[in-house]
């Protein structure tokens, strides 16, 4: 699982939240750095925060939608 988020009172809490649920779950601190983790390695889930800096939500998720359907068409 992916969480793209800029506050970081909001990560800690879903890190405590999630990770009690047995979720792995990696954290970016703007839309720039949670497009190249999602490149690296894909992630079933992203949650993403709507106000973020460097690259806004409507903007990433086209950009993730496009790369997903690029990884699941090489598999």
């Amino acid at each position: 699982m992916l969480v793209i988020d800029d506050n970081t009172t909001e990560q800690e809490v879903l890190s405590r939240s999630l990770s009690s649920l047995s979720h792995n779950v990696t954290f970016a601190g703007n839309g720039l750095v949670g497009e190249t983790l999602f490149l690296i390695s894909p992630h079933d889930l992203v949650i993403i925060n709507l106000q973020m800096p460097l690259m806004n939500v409507w903007e990433l998720s086209r950009v993730l939608k496009e790369r997903s359907r690029r990884i699941e068409s090489l598999s």
